[in-house]
């Protein structure tokens, strides 16, 4: 039971390995990214949890079974630093989008502000 468990745990995160793989060079929306870093936590909790319960009751191959749990967690952990890096640099990318349209309507606004003509005769008077 324990190792259908973990087989397939195992195929949900490659599966979500793999398509995050597949759609990270795309234009993706934070939204969409935060989702996958959300399976993609999901599917290495779930499979750190099988490997927990799993793992004592091998005998064999104990230092293969380890790591390729480990090359999963590095994996996982690999594309969850990239997944952030990419937000990071949408979040950054929105806002200075929203910073430009907001300048861009204020330098608008400013032009159709009539300012009223000074009297430069009032100044020549009282200077000399």
């Amino acid at each position: 039971m324990e190792h259908a468990k973990r087989s397939a745990c195992r195929t949900q995160l490659t599966k979500a390995i793999n398509a995050i793989n597949a759609n990270l060079s795309g234009n993706s929306t934070i939204e969409e990214i935060t989702q996958s870093m959300a399976k993609l936590k999901l599917g290495l909790d779930n499979l750190k949890e099988a490997d927990e319960k799993i793992l004592p009751l091998l005998k064999d191959n104990l230092e293969d079974e380890f790591l390729k749990s480990m090359e999963y967690e590095e994996t996982a952990t690999s594309l969850m630093s990239r997944l952030e890096y990419r937000k990071q640099n949408l979040s950054s990318t929105s806002y200075l989008i929203i910073t430009r349209t907001r300048m861009r309507d204020f330098s608008s606004r400013a032009r159709s502000v009539k300012i009223p003509q000074l009297e430069t005769e009032f100044f020549l008077q009282h200077d000399a």
